[in-house]
């Protein structure tokens, strides 16, 4: 095969986003060097290939990079090292449509969804962590939902 047989090649690429406490932290960040975050590697060193023709599938955790790695081939986000060469043109359908507030943090729509289904908010906090776990978010759980990848959306909205 030849070098213009390759439609999709990742080198050694890098996602790593920056999680904060909170949007004021966020914003602040942009002005201000020395706020404090949590880095999270969305995708690490990654390199493949895909050649015309080829079908591809990604498996993997929620989080562990699979929507990110859709959104840099599509030019949704961008890698924050390493090179993407996409010959083409490329679409996708991404996004779930979650009915969150995406500005709410996963904590609060967890709430929020469970008040507007007429349940106790004493009894949400007993189901907190079981949705927490079976959602998968651990440390986003208190990032806002807008951050969320869509397999992270797709099962917090699941639970209910």
């Amino acid at each position: 095969m030849q070098k213009e047989d390759i439609m999709i090649e990742f080198e050694h690429v890098t996602k790593i986003y920056k999680l904060f406490k909170n949007d004021k932290k966020r914003l602040l960040s942009t002005f201000l060097k020395k706020i404090s975050y949590k880095e999270k590697r969305a995708v690490n060193d990654v390199s493949f290939q895909i050649r015309r023709g080829e079908s591809v599938a990604l498996f993997g955790r929620n989080g562990a990079g699979k929507s990110t790695i859709l959104k840099m081939i599509t030019g949704v986000c961008f890698p924050t090292s390493g090179n993407i060469i996409v010959n083409g043109r490329v679409s996708a359908l991404l996004e779930l449509t979650s009915g969150f507030d995406p500005e709410f943090t996963g904590r609060e729509n967890i709430f929020l969804k469970g008040q507007l289904l007429g349940i106790k908010d004493k009894e949400i906090r007993e189901l907190e962590q079981e949705i927490i776990d079976f959602a998968e978010l651990e440390e986003y759980i208190d990032q806002p939902v807008r951050t969320y990848s869509s397999g992270m959306k797709a099962r917090l909205r699941f639970f209910y």
